[in-house]
Protein backbone atom coordinates (compact mmCIF):
# COMPACT_ATOMS: atom_id res chain seq x y z
CA UNK A 1 0.00 0.00 0.00
CA UNK A 2 1.23 3.54 -0.64
CA UNK A 3 2.38 5.94 1.56
CA UNK A 4 0.53 8.83 2.48
CA UNK A 5 2.06 12.05 1.70
CA UNK A 6 0.83 14.10 4.77
CA UNK A 7 3.82 16.75 6.08
CA UNK A 8 3.33 18.35 9.04
CA UNK A 9 3.78 22.28 8.98
CA UNK A 10 7.01 21.40 10.85
CA UNK A 11 8.74 18.87 8.15
CA UNK A 12 7.57 21.37 5.28
CA UNK A 13 9.46 23.96 7.09
CA UNK A 14 12.53 21.42 6.96
CA UNK A 15 12.33 20.84 3.92
CA UNK A 16 12.48 24.45 2.72
CA UNK A 17 15.30 24.92 4.73
CA UNK A 18 17.33 21.44 3.62
CA UNK A 19 16.42 23.23 -0.07
CA UNK A 20 17.89 26.60 0.81
CA UNK A 21 21.35 25.21 2.92
CA UNK A 22 22.10 23.08 -0.03
CA UNK A 23 21.05 25.58 -2.92
CA UNK A 24 19.16 22.47 -4.88
CA UNK A 25 17.09 25.61 -6.81
CA UNK A 26 19.31 25.67 -9.61
CA UNK A 27 19.20 21.80 -9.77
CA UNK A 28 15.61 21.42 -9.41
CA UNK A 29 14.87 23.82 -12.84
CA UNK A 30 16.48 21.01 -14.57
CA UNK A 31 16.03 17.70 -16.19
CA UNK A 32 14.57 15.65 -13.40
CA UNK A 33 17.19 13.99 -11.13
CA UNK A 34 16.44 11.16 -8.45
CA UNK A 35 19.54 12.14 -6.83
CA UNK A 36 18.95 15.68 -5.42
CA UNK A 37 15.66 14.19 -3.99
CA UNK A 38 17.38 11.39 -2.35
CA UNK A 39 19.92 14.26 -1.07
CA UNK A 40 17.12 16.26 0.48
CA UNK A 41 15.62 13.14 2.06
CA UNK A 42 19.39 12.01 3.40
CA UNK A 43 19.65 15.14 4.92
CA UNK A 44 15.95 15.93 6.33
CA UNK A 45 17.14 12.13 8.41
CA UNK A 46 20.42 13.90 9.12
CA UNK A 47 17.97 16.51 10.86
CA UNK A 48 16.12 13.86 12.43
CA UNK A 49 12.78 13.71 10.02
CA UNK A 50 13.11 9.84 9.05
CA UNK A 51 9.29 9.63 7.90
CA UNK A 52 9.72 11.12 4.22
CA UNK A 53 11.33 9.35 1.10
CA UNK A 54 12.77 10.84 -2.21
CA UNK A 55 8.93 10.34 -3.85
CA UNK A 56 7.18 12.08 -1.41
CA UNK A 57 9.55 14.81 -1.33
CA UNK A 58 9.30 15.29 -5.36
CA UNK A 59 5.53 15.32 -4.66
CA UNK A 60 5.70 18.21 -1.76
CA UNK A 61 7.58 19.99 -3.83
CA UNK A 62 5.52 19.96 -7.06
CA UNK A 63 2.25 20.73 -4.71
CA UNK A 64 4.41 23.70 -2.89
CA UNK A 65 5.58 25.32 -6.38
CA UNK A 66 2.33 24.52 -7.83
CA UNK A 67 0.43 26.76 -5.32
CA UNK A 68 2.87 29.09 -5.12
CA UNK A 69 2.10 30.48 -8.69
CA UNK A 70 -0.81 30.10 -8.42
CA UNK A 71 -1.14 32.83 -5.52
CA UNK A 72 1.29 35.16 -8.02
CA UNK A 73 -0.58 34.10 -11.39
CA UNK A 74 -4.41 34.98 -9.92
CA UNK A 75 -3.26 38.13 -6.95
CA UNK A 76 -4.86 35.75 -4.71
CA UNK A 77 -3.96 37.10 -0.50
CA UNK A 78 -0.43 35.71 0.22
CA UNK A 79 -1.72 34.34 3.39
CA UNK A 80 -3.77 31.69 0.95
CA UNK A 81 -0.48 30.26 0.26
CA UNK A 82 1.02 28.07 2.97
CA UNK A 83 4.84 29.42 3.24
CA UNK A 84 4.84 31.32 0.79
CA UNK A 85 7.39 33.85 1.97
CA UNK A 86 9.96 30.97 2.39
CA UNK A 87 9.15 30.02 -1.50
CA UNK A 88 9.60 33.87 -2.66
CA UNK A 89 13.11 33.80 -1.20
CA UNK A 90 13.91 30.31 -2.43
CA UNK A 91 12.02 31.42 -5.90
CA UNK A 92 14.24 34.75 -5.99
CA UNK A 93 17.40 32.43 -5.84
CA UNK A 94 16.87 31.03 -9.41
CA UNK A 95 18.22 34.66 -10.69
CA UNK A 96 17.86 34.64 -14.67
CA UNK A 97 18.57 30.74 -14.75
CA UNK A 98 16.61 29.40 -18.13
CA UNK A 99 15.63 25.38 -18.17
CA UNK A 100 17.35 24.26 -21.75
CA UNK A 101 14.85 23.11 -23.91
CA UNK A 102 15.02 19.25 -24.64
CA UNK A 103 16.24 18.50 -28.31
CA UNK A 104 14.02 18.26 -31.21
CA UNK A 105 11.11 20.49 -29.21
CA UNK A 106 10.43 23.90 -31.04
CA UNK A 107 8.91 26.35 -28.65
CA UNK A 108 7.37 28.76 -31.33
CA UNK A 109 5.45 30.66 -28.89
CA UNK A 110 6.49 31.64 -24.96
CA UNK A 111 4.71 29.19 -22.72
CA UNK A 112 2.36 31.92 -20.79
CA UNK A 113 1.33 33.01 -24.22
CA UNK A 114 0.40 29.12 -24.94
CA UNK A 115 -1.09 28.68 -21.54
CA UNK A 116 -3.42 32.03 -22.06
CA UNK A 117 -4.88 30.76 -24.58
CA UNK A 118 -5.61 27.01 -23.62
CA UNK A 119 -6.84 29.29 -20.54
CA UNK A 120 -9.32 31.38 -22.66
CA UNK A 121 -10.46 27.98 -23.83
CA UNK A 122 -11.18 25.94 -21.12
CA UNK A 123 -13.45 29.46 -19.82
CA UNK A 124 -15.16 29.73 -22.83
CA UNK A 125 -16.25 25.85 -22.82
CA UNK A 126 -17.32 25.92 -18.98
CA UNK A 127 -19.17 29.19 -19.94
CA UNK A 128 -21.22 27.45 -22.70
CA UNK A 129 -21.44 24.42 -20.78
CA UNK A 130 -22.74 26.30 -18.19
CA UNK A 131 -25.42 27.54 -20.30
CA UNK A 132 -26.59 25.08 -21.52
CA UNK A 133 -27.00 23.22 -18.27
CA UNK A 134 -28.88 25.80 -17.28
CA UNK A 135 -31.17 26.06 -20.46
CA UNK A 136 -31.77 22.14 -19.64
CA UNK A 137 -32.67 23.00 -15.77
CA UNK A 138 -35.35 25.89 -16.89
CA UNK A 139 -36.75 23.22 -19.61
CA UNK A 140 -36.92 20.36 -16.42
CA UNK A 141 -38.49 22.91 -14.16
CA UNK A 142 -41.09 24.13 -16.46
CA UNK A 143 -41.82 20.81 -17.51
CA UNK A 144 -41.85 19.35 -13.67
CA UNK A 145 -44.51 22.63 -13.39
CA UNK A 146 -46.66 21.28 -16.24
CA UNK A 147 -46.83 17.92 -15.17
CA UNK A 148 -47.84 19.47 -11.64
CA UNK A 149 -50.55 22.03 -13.29
CA UNK A 150 -52.35 19.17 -14.92
CA UNK A 151 -52.24 16.93 -11.54
CA UNK A 152 -53.72 19.55 -9.40
CA UNK A 153 -56.19 20.39 -12.80
CA UNK A 154 -57.55 16.63 -12.48
CA UNK A 155 -57.22 16.30 -9.02
CA UNK A 156 -59.76 19.59 -8.69
CA UNK A 157 -62.17 17.72 -10.99
CA UNK A 158 -62.01 14.85 -9.41
CA UNK A 159 -62.78 15.81 -5.94
CA UNK A 160 -65.41 18.23 -7.40
CA UNK A 161 -67.09 15.08 -9.22
CA UNK A 162 -67.40 13.14 -4.99
CA UNK A 163 -68.59 16.37 -3.79
CA UNK A 164 -71.56 16.20 -6.34
CA UNK A 165 -72.17 12.61 -6.28
CA UNK A 166 -71.76 12.52 -1.81
CA UNK A 167 -74.67 15.27 -2.18
CA UNK A 168 -77.06 13.06 -4.54
CA UNK A 169 -76.56 10.33 -2.08
CA UNK A 170 -77.39 12.38 0.90
CA UNK A 171 -80.55 13.89 -0.49
CA UNK A 172 -81.67 10.71 -1.59
CA UNK A 173 -81.42 8.68 1.75
CA UNK A 174 -82.54 12.41 3.13
CA UNK A 175 -85.57 12.20 1.17
CA UNK A 176 -85.90 8.47 1.94
CA UNK A 177 -86.27 9.11 5.44
CA UNK A 178 -88.44 11.79 5.79
CA UNK A 179 -90.80 10.61 3.96
CA UNK A 180 -91.32 7.40 5.59
CA UNK A 181 -91.32 9.74 8.56
CA UNK A 182 -94.28 11.70 7.73
CA UNK A 183 -91.92 15.73 7.22
CA UNK A 184 -91.85 15.31 3.66
CA UNK A 185 -94.34 15.07 0.90
CA UNK A 186 -93.68 12.20 -1.59
CA UNK A 187 -94.36 15.01 -4.78
CA UNK A 188 -91.68 17.56 -3.17
CA UNK A 189 -87.53 16.30 -3.33
CA UNK A 190 -85.60 16.89 -0.77
CA UNK A 191 -83.14 18.60 -3.30
CA UNK A 192 -85.92 21.32 -4.14
CA UNK A 193 -86.41 21.65 -0.06
CA UNK A 194 -82.73 22.56 0.11
CA UNK A 195 -83.20 24.71 -2.73
CA UNK A 196 -85.70 26.53 -1.51
CA UNK A 197 -83.51 27.15 1.77
CA UNK A 198 -80.30 28.51 0.44
CA UNK A 199 -83.11 31.26 -1.95
CA UNK A 200 -84.66 32.60 1.57
CA UNK A 201 -88.18 30.76 0.80
CA UNK A 202 -90.35 29.47 3.69
CA UNK A 203 -90.09 25.89 4.17
CA UNK A 204 -93.25 25.61 5.83
CA UNK A 205 -94.93 22.68 7.33
CA UNK A 206 -92.95 20.44 4.77
CA UNK A 207 -89.79 20.17 6.60
CA UNK A 208 -88.29 21.70 9.80
CA UNK A 209 -84.76 22.83 9.55
CA UNK A 210 -84.03 21.51 12.42
CA UNK A 211 -84.76 18.11 11.37
CA UNK A 212 -82.68 18.19 8.44
CA UNK A 213 -79.38 19.48 10.29
CA UNK A 214 -79.96 16.78 12.81
CA UNK A 215 -80.31 13.97 10.11
CA UNK A 216 -77.09 15.47 8.12
CA UNK A 217 -74.97 15.19 11.16
CA UNK A 218 -75.96 11.43 12.02
CA UNK A 219 -75.84 10.58 8.29
CA UNK A 220 -71.83 12.42 8.25
CA UNK A 221 -71.18 9.90 11.68
CA UNK A 222 -72.09 7.15 10.20
CA UNK A 223 -70.52 7.63 7.14
CA UNK A 224 -67.36 8.23 8.78
CA UNK A 225 -67.42 4.64 11.00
Amino acid sequence: MAKRNVWTPDETKELLSVIKDLNLMKSFGEERNNKLYETAQNELKNRGYHGKDAFQIEHKWKNLKRAYYKTKRENYLTESCEFFEELEELMSLRGNFTPKPKEGIKRTKPVLESFDILLAKITKAEKENNEEFTRKEKDLIDYQFELYTQDERQSTSKLSQLLAKNMEDFCARSQQVLVEEGLLASNVTFLEITEQADEGEPVGSIVKKEVVKEFYQTWREEETT
